[in-house]
């Protein structure tokens, strides 16, 4: 699948659209990559073939009850709990902002932009979460035909957050005070790229949740740093392998807040190192809940003759599962000034089926977006 160019500049101030515009279904424009975006490049990748048993995995809390999980998660995997099982914390506010309707036909793909205010001014955005719905409100997902395929959202022309189908939720102030903050003029901006494998054309809305504390009641409160890190697109192989970005140096000292992986299918875990030391390690989760398994009204054969998407199987030796949950890393450490930050994406075929697309191995994905309280 094709992963995206985003907008460059907020464009003019307009109020968050409660519906904006239908778009009609196009081919992806999203061929680019991250690596136009400010503050986004990925600096290259590598891939190696990797034997042996890797270096175990950090350890991580122990998951909260209230997750919407249908099977168990593993020991030492930690799960964000979605924003609606859980409390507002520090007299937080939780409002939800449609973005729609987009309409997408039968195998096709849609790749909007939106643009607006953001959910509050003068305040700290503490958690966020994506998902997309139908327009009876009901969830949208695999099981139905319908896929988040990607979205980033842009606070003037720097992204602070992005999600893939997994949908995984950002909290900020998990322990310490600490938030995205907006201004009485901030724009925010995102590019939504929904993708379909219904027989039927299909009519979506994306719901941004946010959580959220006015200035005024945010006492202690500080704006919270973002590394985006990224290997690129590499190409995609069988077997067991790595791709790896390159090393930047980080320029705040502070507190490591938050992380979690993006993966494509196929893709195990992503792992997050300061100077060469791992400190993290998301691990993805397949067909861990009921909307992440395929339907038997999905198309059949997968999605050959559907243009820009020929040659694309459905799953078969996966059983029909994908990723549905990219576990978290929470206030896991420090770093200082000058560090160097690098990641791993792992990949196991073997374990987890690679789609095709035009009889070729899809283009694959690793990223982790780093965020610090400094």
């Amino acid at each position: 699948m094709r992963f995206f160019t985003l907008l460059a500049s907020a464009g003019t101030a307009a109020a968050v659209p409660q519906m904006m515009g239908a778009a009609q279904p196009t081919g992806s424009p999203m061929a680019g990559g991250m690596g136009g975006m400010p503050g986004m490049s990925g600096g290259g990748h590598e891939g190696m073939d990797m034997s042996g048993s890797a270096a175990p995995a950090p350890a991580a809390p122990a998951p909260v009850p209230g997750t919407d999980a249908s099977t168990a998660i593993p020991a030492g995997v930690f799960i964000e709990p979605r924003l609606e099982s859980t409390q507002m914390r520090d007299g937080g506010q939780r409002k939800d902002v449609p973005y729609g309707p987009f309409t997408v036909r039968p195998g096709g793909m849609a790749s909007v932009p939106a643009i607006g205010r953001p959910p509050c001014q003068d305040c700290f955005i503490t958690a966020m979460q994506a998902n997309i719905v139908y327009l009876d409100g009901k969830e949208a997902n695999i099981n139905t035909g319908a896929w988040l395929h990607h979205m980033v959202v842009m606070k003037g022309v720097g992204p602070v957050f992005a999600s893939g189908n997994e949908r995984t939720p950002l909290r900020l102030n998990n322990k310490y005070k600490y938030g995205l903050e907006v201004g009485r003029t901030d724009m925010m901006s995102m590019i939504i790229d929904l993708m379909s494998n219904s027989k039927e054309t299909i009519t979506l809305r994306l719901v941004m949740s946010y959580e959220f504390i006015p200035k005024a009641q945010a006492i202690g409160y500080k704006d919270v740093y973002m590394r985006w890190n990224d290997v690129g697109q590499p190409s995609a192989r069988e077997g067991v392998y790595k791709f790896k970005s390159m090393a930047r140096s980080i320029p705040v000292s502070g507190t490591l807040l938050y992380t979690n992986g993006h993966v494509h299918d196929g893709g195990t875990d992503t792992r997050l190192f300061i100077n060469n030391k791992e400190v993290c390690r998301s691990t993805m989760l397949y067909g861990r809940r009921p909307g992440f398994m395929e339907a038997e009204g999905a198309m059949e054969g997968g999605m050959e003759g559907m243009e820009g998407m020929e040659g694309m199987k459905k799953r078969d030796g996966g059983h029909g599962q994908h990723i549905s949950d990219s576990s978290t890393c929470q206030d896991f450490g420090t770093i200082k000034t000058g560090d160097r930050m690098h990641i791993e994406a792992w990949y196991d075929s073997n374990k987890y089926p690679l789609m095709e697309h035009n009889g070729e191995k899809e283009r694959l994905m690793g990223i982790m977006r780093v965020y610090i309280g400094s």
